[in-house]
């Protein structure tokens, strides 16, 4: 049985600033996935199609996309282990597993956000301090490449390669399934307290002091507010409260994200209106400090926001996400706000993590605090992501890799120790570049 017709499309990435024209083919099961990349001299798989960067397309590659292979194929509730195929989505495991008092330990904000893609971006969830990344609950991968045939990988078999396929954007080979270690789901409801911070340093402070204990946390700035009270807003510190999972929901409504943008839509996210929007926001969240809200609003917060990513328009956005050592983070807080009160650009997004860990090769890993900003894909927001890029230099903050659809070849270079590690042992497994996107190749993989 053979997938739909090839057809050739303009790809877009979430934030619409990294696209390319492509053939795309969606694969009906593992076989016909197996056959459309055999008959190519490169390709990529794609997952949902809703990274932040262009991980999942190229303009020279044949995309394949896996959503398909999202079948169950194993699951022991009572040893907290499932394996799934890699276009089964967050959401779509939520259901399974949220009756049974289970989830996956790390989930990123949108439940259409495939398993295959989590291994690839080795992404982070709600608290990683405490929780690790998402390849740290990963037990194996069955991969398949086309001059390799399908392979086992764990952290005793092919474990070099293993290593190099968690956060390898796909550059590996298809990955067809993945075997999982879940954890407890204690409940359907989340308590939320929000702690009023007055900038960025202060976030970073009561991040670093109640990570260790909370099921949730992160926070949200007002990068549009005039003088002093630029920066200010709350850190959102989230714990699972103990319920009846019987009478739980675990399945909700909500609005898909596209990618493409739609007809008549512009960019209405400029200043004037920023400024109005964030005062409110801050002013009702302070009022309320504490909420309840169900888990699948809490773990996936970007089905409630569609009308965000649309605001943006044809102009799209980018995203700039910094991992901060401790020794620095004052200066960068402090640098990173002078440079948005020169700028003529208001980041339409500030929010901070508290991240724990070794990093290696392309991942986004490290002791720290991790600061995100969005800005519209205007000259003026771009400019401002470049200061920001010499401030990383300066300070030796980590960019990520898979959120930045701008980042270059050469700042990755400058801030990963493993780049060459990973290009190397990349082109050893795959000396032909089977697999690439618009991402490897911007990347100089």
């Amino acid at each position: 049985m053979n997938g739909t017709e090839p057809a050739r499309e303009r790809l877009y990435c979430l934030g619409r600033y990294e696209k390319a024209d492509a053939v795309r083919s969606f694969a009906t099961d593992v076989s016909d996935l197996e056959r459309l990349l055999r008959n190519e001299d490169s390709g990529i798989v794609q997952g949902a199609g809703l990274s932040l960067s262009g991980a999942g397309f190229g303009p020279h590659s044949n995309v394949v996309s896996a959503r398909r292979l999202n079948q169950v194929l194993d699951f022991a509730p009572e040893d907290r282990i499932i394996e799934v195929g890699a276009g089964a989505t967050l959401g779509e495991l939520f259901a399974i597993l949220g009756p049974h008092g289970l989830a996956v330990p790390v989930q990123p904000g949108h439940p259409d956000i495939t398993i295959g893609g989590c291994v690839a971006g080795d992404v982070h969830g709600k608290n990683p301090v405490r929780d690790g990344n998402f390849c740290d609950h990963v037990l194996s991968i069955e991969l398949f490449h086309p001059d390799h045939g399908r392979m086992t990988l764990s952290p005793s078999e092919n474990p070099d390669l293993f290593e190099l396929t968690c956060g390898g954007f796909g550059m590996t080979g298809a990955i067809l399934s993945v075997r999982l270690r879940l954890s407890h789901l204690r409940g359907d409801l989340v308590a939320l307290e929000y702690v009023p911070v007055d900038g960025l340093s202060a976030g970073a402070r009561i991040l670093q002091a109640r990570s260790e204990n909370a099921d949730f946390i992160y926070s949200w700035h007002d990068m549009a507010a005039p003088g002093r009270a630029l920066g200010a807003g709350f850190v959102a510190v989230g714990r699972v409260v103990e319920g009846d999972i019987a009478k739980a929901r675990f399945v909700r409504s909500y609005r898909p994200l596209r990618t493409a943008p739609g007809p008549g839509e512009m960019n209405i996210l400029r200043p004037a209106l920023m400024r109005p929007i964030n005062a409110l926001y801050r002013r009702l969240t302070q009022r309320r400090r504490t909420r309840r809200v169900d888990a699948f609003s809490a773990y996936f917060p970007w089905t409630r926001q569609s009308a965000y990513f649309r605001a943006f328009g044809r102009l799209g956005f980018v995203e700039h996400q910094a991992l901060l050592r401790d020794d620095t983070l004052g200066d960068y807080m402090t640098g990173v706000t002078d440079i948005v009160r020169r700028s003529g650009a208001v980041p339409t997004l500030a929010s901070l993590k508290a991240f724990s860990g070794a990093q290696r090769f392309l991942r986004f890993r490290g002791r720290g605090v991790s600061l995100s900003l969005h800005v519209p894909a205007s000259a003026a927001g771009i400019a401002l992501i470049e200061q920001i890029d010499a401030l990383d230099d300066e300070l030796g903050a980590l960019p990520n890799i898979i959120k930045d659809s701008r980042l270059s070849a050469q700042a990755v270079r400058r801030h990963y120790d493993g780049y060459q590690d990973f290009r190397s042992s990349l082109r050893d497994h795959d000396p032909k570049r089977r697999f690439r996107s618009s991402l490897s190749e911007r990347i100089g993989l």
